[in-house]
């Protein structure tokens, strides 16, 4: 009998190619020589969302993908032998490893394998660990960062490259935030919530939305919103 392995590479490609996230971990569960395949080839795992929430004691990952309503839920936790990872019904304990570690590894995993740019990403914490920052190379159009550190939100915001909207939510103490070229991408909009900018408005007018609160708008500025939207009347 013929394995499944042995089918040309094209016609795998082609399996492959139909596959989304829950079906591509069911696929790789046939067999080791399976799972060795699928992480050499690195089919898409379509994912429209990713959604990370990180606490101190346990991290959730909501994965959203095109062809399925119903959202996947994955949370890692420290157990007495380990890391328990919940998925759906099924609760498994990955023997003498951290919770953070076992995330760290699958979220580098999707990074990956998706190749498809996400509709939105999503990430939540009080300070976002130095190693989520060196894993993710996803590509988005939107990106939402909830955290209290200013330097978290500028180096998540670096992976992603250009994006066409990015909104920014304070978690911690209200803070006053400074400017620098990380900012300077194009982009359609701009929101943030929980921080003052004080900075030219000249800076940022490249969006062509924008929600944010100034510590203080200058004569100079004022004159360039007169200028370029012609809303404030002389």
């Amino acid at each position: 009998m013929p394995f499944l392995l042995d089918m040309p590479d094209l016609a795998m490609s082609k399996i492959l190619d139909h596959l989304e996230f829950q079906s591509i971990l069911s696929f790789q569960k046939v067999s080791r020589n399976v799972y060795d395949y699928v992480n050499d080839k690195k089919p898409d795992l379509k994912l429209k969302k990713i959604e990370i929430d990180m606490e101190p004691s346990r991290v959730t990952v909501i994965l959203k993908c095109h062809s399925q309503k119903k959202p996947i839920r994955i949370r890692y936790q420290d157990h007495v032998f380990g890391c328990q990872v919940s998925f759906e019904n099924r609760i498994t304990v990955v023997e003498d490893a951290s919770f953070l570690n076992v995330f760290y590894r699958d979220i580098l995993q999707y990074a990956q394998h998706q190749k498809s740019i996400l509709k939105e990403f999503s990430l939540k914490a009080q300070r976002v660990p130095e190693e989520i920052k060196g894993v993710l190379s996803f590509k988005a159009k939107k990106v939402t960062v909830s955290t209290s550190c200013q330097k978290d939100i500028l180096d998540i915001l670096s992976c992603f490259g250009d994006l066409s909207s990015i909104s920014v939510y304070n978690i911690g103490e209200n803070s006053r935030w400074t400017l620098d070229d990380r900012w300077m991408t194009s982009g359609q909009s701009l929101i943030v919530r929980g921080f003052q900018f004080d900075i030219p408005v000249t800076r940022i007018c490249h969006y062509d939305n924008i929600d944010i609160w100034m510590t203080e708008v200058s004569a100079r500025d004022l004159w360039f919103l007169k200028e370029v939207s012609g809303i404030i009347k002389s």
